[in-house]
């Protein structure tokens, strides 16, 4: 279907970016990127093209283009979650780990959850950002909020923290509620120590 999308409207961004995320999921990473590029080449000014770019550079691994990507789609709409997705993902993958936590917090802080914000913000002044989002996940499960409840974001709150075996915890729940974002863990789950357990690849399959 997105091949017959792009064939109807060869110029469709958005045709493009989307079916790029799906062939980066698959591991099709060379394909996934000319489409990547082209969604770009088609529609430079779009922050949800650019931002969705940045994931895509985080699937292959160009960090530093995945940083360009968030930022440029942060200059063009201050606050949007995709552009910082891409920053906080592209600055684990480069163990700026502090950097990366602090994005995470203000990501949150844009999207309206001061409150988390505030917690993981306090938390990393006062330990290692293992530590703090370790501590966020966990009083996030404590939340009476159904929306602090979501799998895939508590999922990477404890691998960004190391719990592993908690981080697959939520993973397995996200696969069973058919959560639309996790087969990104697949491609964006990034800590070699998180890919080497024996769990995780029990939860690709």
């Amino acid at each position: 279907q997105f091949e017959r999308a792009i064939e109807l409207n060869p110029s469709f961004a958005d045709a493009h970016m989307l079916y790029a995320h799906y062939l980066g999921i698959i591991g099709e990473i060379d394909k996934s990127t000319r489409h990547a590029e082209r969604s770009v080449e088609l529609d430079p000014l779009n922050p949800f093209v650019v931002g969705f770019y940045g994931v895509q550079a985080v699937m292959r691994r160009d960090y530093h283009e995945a940083i360009a990507a968030g930022e440029r789609s942060l200059t063009m709409a201050p606050g949007y979650t995709f552009g910082y997705t891409a920053l906080w993902m592209a600055r684990y993958g480069l163990g700026q780990r502090e950097d990366a936590v602090s994005t995470i917090a203000a990501m949150m802080r844009a999207n309206g959850r001061v409150e988390y914000a505030e917690f993981l913000e306090e938390a990393l002044q006062q330990s290692s950002p293992e530590a703090a989002a370790l501590q966020l996940a966990d009083y996030l499960v404590a939340s009476s909020s159904l929306d602090s409840k979501e799998p895939v974001r508590l999922g990477m709150l404890y691998m960004v923290g190391e719990d592993f075996d908690s981080a697959i915890d939520w993973f397995e729940i996200a696969v069973e509620q058919s959560n639309p974002n996790v087969p990104y863990v697949g491609v964006n789950a990034q800590n070699p120590g998180f890919r080497a357990h024996p769990r995780f690849a029990q939860l690709m399959e």
